[in-house]
């Protein structure tokens, strides 16, 4: 890896971050509202393509009709968590280098034993809901796991 070329250089401007949380914020509560209280908004029924579908029978290829609120709320979801997970911090170098790798290999353990014990517990449609949470789990664990481990840095520095 070049001296241009560093892991730093791959992370997203520190701006991004408070776009992230938003992001976020607004994915969960789109999905909460869903499916806690089955909201759905007759303005978000739109016809879309899609490549895969099956409700009553399969369909390849061909436009249906779909209520957005569970797309949308998850785009939301998953790039917020991105972009959070991923923007710089107000310091960065290699000692924070070594916490995001660190905090990457905690979290790759922790989401795979979610995996495991996923397939090991849960059956039926409770396994698939578990891995479409899989890469929220695996986001948030490491969005955690790192701010742990600068905290616990920070308090080591004291």
């Amino acid at each position: 890896m070049t001296e241009k070329s560093t892991p730093l250089s791959l992370l997203l401007p520190r701006k991004y971050r408070l776009a992230g949380i938003v992001l976020t914020a607004l994915g969960a509560i789109m999905l909460i509202a869903r499916f806690a209280y089955n909201f759905k908004p007759s303005w978000l029924d739109s016809q879309t393509f899609a490549a895969y579908s099956v409700y009553a029978e399969a369909k390849y290829f061909t436009i249906i009709r779909n209520q957005m609120i569970e797309e949308i709320g998850g785009l939301f979801l998953f790039s917020g968590m991105l972009m959070v997970a991923l923007a710089k911090g107000k310091t960065e170098g290699a000692e924070t280098d070594c916490l995001r790798l660190r905090a990457f290999v905690i979290s790759f353990y922790l989401g795979f034993g979610f995996l495991l014990l996923s397939l090991l517990l849960l059956y039926g449609f409770g396994y698939v809901i578990a891995m479409l949470l899989f890469p929220v789990f695996l986001l948030a664990s490491y969005i955690v796991v790192f701010a742990l481990l600068v905290k616990k840095r920070k308090l080591h520095k004291q």
